[in-house]
């Protein structure tokens, strides 16, 4: 069940979409924007 990018960023939808999980996404997201 993946939803629409709404707030997430261009580089977090390229992330998502590289991997089939959008959880993984979104924990990739968390991970970058913590970092930056």
């Amino acid at each position: 069940m993946k939803e629409p990018p709404l707030v997430l960023d261009d580089v977090s939808y390229r992330y998502n979409a590289t991997d089939t999980g959008g959880i993984t996404g979104v924990n990739l997201r968390c991970e970058v924007t913590g970092s930056s």
